[in-house]
């Protein structure tokens, strides 16, 4: 018997249907924190809804809905996505990451450019669109960069080390193929949530 202990348990074909649906819920949970809070952004940055108190500005329909399904979706599709490591493929947590805070970011840099009528940048929301790119910059770093490692590794690596699973392909073959899965799980997320 040879191979990882996982690799006799299960089929990879489930392993790597995991990680699809995984990627596809990452995609789905940024949409729904992506259009949500453009929306919020619409009616001013801040809302609120329910509560003992006056509420001067309500949050738009089905934003707060979108909002509190979207993290812990996104969240779901991260950490269980670490079923990656069984088939030697790129934690999807890292281009999930890059995915939200590029995505957030983009709106606090299309509002802070676009928002006033008057065509003054907005400093405040500039800010914050730096930063959230700032902030998605090493997952960016570290998911393109991964392919080059994980081949350093994996030719390293003795026959018989059985700790290590064996790649089902190439490092560079999963760059597509995240993106098109994340790509798809936004789209979908936003036929739902505008």
């Amino acid at each position: 018997m040879t191979g990882h202990p996982a690799e006799v348990r299960r089929p990879p074909v489930v392993r790597v249907s995991l990680l699809v649906l995984c990627l596809l819920a990452l995609g789905v949970g940024t949409a729904w924190l992506y259009f949500p809070m453009r929306a919020v952004m619409d009616v001013g940055g801040y809302c609120a809804e329910g509560g003992p108190y006056v509420i001067e500005t309500h949050c738009p329909e089905g934003s707060t809905l979108f909002l509190t399904l979207g993290v812990p979706l996104w969240m779901a599709g991260a950490f269980i996505g670490f079923v990656a490591a069984t088939v030697s493929a790129p934690f999807p947590i890292f281009p999930g990451w890059a995915l939200l805070f590029g995505a957030l970011g983009w709106n606090f840099m299309d509002y802070a450019l676009h928002a006033d009528p008057s065509g003054a940048i907005v400093p405040s929301w500039l800010i914050c669109g730096i930063m959230f790119w700032l902030m998605a910059l090493p997952a960016v770093v570290i998911f393109v960069g991964w392919p080059a490692v994980s081949a350093r590794f994996s030719t390293s690596r003795s026959p018989r080390d059985f700790r290590a699973p064996r790649p089902i392909m190439p490092g560079w073959a999963w760059v597509p193929i995240y993106m098109t899965l994340l790509a798809t799980g936004f789209w979908l997320g936003s036929l739902m949530a505008r």
